[in-house]
């Protein structure tokens, strides 16, 4: 059904009414003039059941920039009219949408939920009169959905090709960005890939973005996998090191610095002082990048991390000048720190850089590490904090807040044969203290893990054992903090094809985008996967 918005001023606030047909109007003075916010609930899915199987009540809730409280509304599913009073103009308003198994106030369950990408209510009459289209997409809680188009609900969307070892960062306006990766020919890696693509959860399509090539030219591939990506305060996003195949000659690793703009969806380029496969990336409080461990050519653990200021460049817009190109940045760490198969994740507000598991290239390492800028350069903070079990290629990720950690799954060797873990930590980072988590519901490592927004965490994929003949897993769970302390889990709904080397992305209205992977059976050729999935978790209130 199509809800638009009906928008009309009032002193600082705005009118609105969503209804069932298009209607719309925004008035200044005396003369009326109309302004359309198209509003779309999208209420038809790609697979069983329907998101408004059972639905007898709906509520409409609206939050942004500058509300006090959110503006609520429930009415039966079968009114063809909302009536919400006063929105103010402001920004980041998001329209939330429930549906229910019966009236929320009488004990009625959450059935299916979705939430409009923000946008912005404006305080003046904008000139353009094109009417602002608004899509949300129901889907029901607690299960793994595969998205589709507003157009075209009942088609399920898929990336534009098939994809293991990439990256999905979520940008500013709540798109994904994924990048490169690797596939395969008759169940072995034949090459990495150079090419990009960007997911709008607002309509549900995939689109192809720029490629990975050497800039300012693009004739020159940089194709990879593996590399690590963050999100950078202006927005862009950074892609550092990796690892590219180029069959015959191997697997190699990688030393360049990509940083992707998306508002001119372009590409600069830069290299780090070593190359690394595999490296742990994260930003810091004051949007300093610092760049962990990894492999080398020879499958060693790189002994020197180091950082990357953005403010001090080099630049995306210059790459070529040369007093950027002499900048001394990246800069590596005094101190030796070599870490592999490690986890890596801000912690306290991006105070500290935590890495946790991984291998010295010795032994696999108990102790966390925590990297705090002191001003000139990052130093590994002093910490008695050691993991209770050790571990190689775990997931991590924040859990109840920003000073606790939780360290999931992995393998008990960075070698075969290696054994994958059922267990998981949580590191308190205030008390710097490491208690007991809950048992996994299948041992793994290289599990996926993504944090959500009430603190909570889910655990997606992974894989049943390292090495090559290891199992891809199809299990999940959500791990739940406890008002005590310690956690509880939830088992989730078996994916419907296993895989491991698939990213977890927490978009902005709270669920959890699943894009591929590798699905490895105890029978026939592994295939790398194109589909994609979207979990939403049941809330809380």
């Amino acid at each position: 059904m199509d809800l638009p918005l009906r928008m009309r001023p009032n002193g600082p606030s705005y009118l609105a009414a969503l209804a069932g047909v298009v209607l719309g109007a925004l008035a200044t003075g005396c003369q009326p003039r109309v302004v359309n916010y198209q509003v779309r609930v999208v209420t038809s899915a790609c697979v069983a059941p329907s998101p408004l199987e059972n639905v007898t009540h709906m509520r409409f809730r609206v939050t942004g920039d500058g509300l006090e409280e959110p503006i609520v509304m429930v009415v039966p599913e079968t009114d063809a009219v909302v009536e919400i009073p006063e929105i103010p103009a402001g920004t980041n308003r998001t329209i939330e949408v429930r549906a229910y198994d019966g009236d929320p106030s009488a004990g009625g369950k959450v059935v299916s939920m979705g939430s409009s990408l923000p946008f912005t209510v404006p305080d003046v009459v904008p000139e353009d009169q094109t009417p602002t289209e608004i899509t949300i997409f129901l889907r029901r809680v607690g299960v793994f959905t595969p998205p589709s188009t507003a157009d075209a609900p009942t088609t399920c969307s898929m990336m534009l090709e098939p994809r293991a070892g990439h990256t999905a960062t979520l940008l500013a306006d709540g798109r994904v960005f994924i990048a490169g990766g690797y596939h395969l020919s008759n169940g072995n890696i034949d090459g990495s890939l150079d090419t990009t693509e960007i997911f709008n959860p607002g309509t549900g399509t995939f689109e192809k973005a720029a490629g990975l090539l050497v800039p300012p030219q693009n004739t020159s591939s940089l194709a990879r996998a593996f590399m690590g990506a963050v999100l950078l305060k202006n927005g862009q996003v950074l892609l550092a090191g990796g690892e590219t195949f180029n069959p015959p000659a191997g697997l190699f690793p990688v030393r360049s610095i990509l940083i992707y703009d998306p508002t001119t969806n372009t590409f600069g380029k830069f290299d780090m002082k070593l190359p690394r496969r595999r490296p742990g990336v994260a930003v810091d409080s004051g949007g300093r990048v610092l760049i962990v461990g990894g492999t080398d050519g020879q499958g060693k653990p790189v002994e020197y991390a180091e950082w990357y200021d953005p403010e001090k460049g080099p630049h995306l817009a210059r790459t070529e000048d040369p007093a950027d190109l002499a900048a001394e940045n990246p800069r590596l760490l005094p101190v030796k720190t070599p870490r592999a198969g490690m986890a890596v994740a801000p912690v306290q507000g991006g105070r500290f850089i935590a890495v946790a598991g991984g291998t010295d290239g010795v032994k696999l390492a108990d102790e966390v590490l925590f990297f705090n800028f002191d001003g000139t350069t990052f130093q590994a903070s002093p910490s008695t904090v050691r993991l209770r079990e050790v571990r190689y290629a775990p997931g991590i990720a924040p859990f109840k807040d920003s000073n606790n950690l939780l360290v999931a799954g992995g393998y008990n060797s960075s070698t075969e044969p290696m054994t994958s873990l059922n267990s998981s930590e949580i590191i308190a980072t205030d008390a710097f203290n490491v208690s007991d988590g809950q048992v996994l519901s299948q041992a793994r490592g290289d599990v996926c893990v993504a944090p959500l927004p009430d603190g909570r965490v889910v655990i997606i994929g992974g894989r049943l054992d390292g090495g090559p003949g290891g199992l891809s897993s199809a299990a999940g769970e959500m791990m739940i903090p406890n008002p005590s302390g310690g956690a509880s889990t939830v088992a989730l709904p078996l994916l419907d094809f296993p895989r491991y080397h698939h990213t977890c992305t927490t978009l902005k209205d709270g669920s959890v985008l699943v894009l591929g992977g590798v699905e490895q059976r105890a029978t026939g050729a592994p295939r790398v996967l194109q589909d994609v999935y979207i979990y939403t978790p049941p809330p809380l209130d």
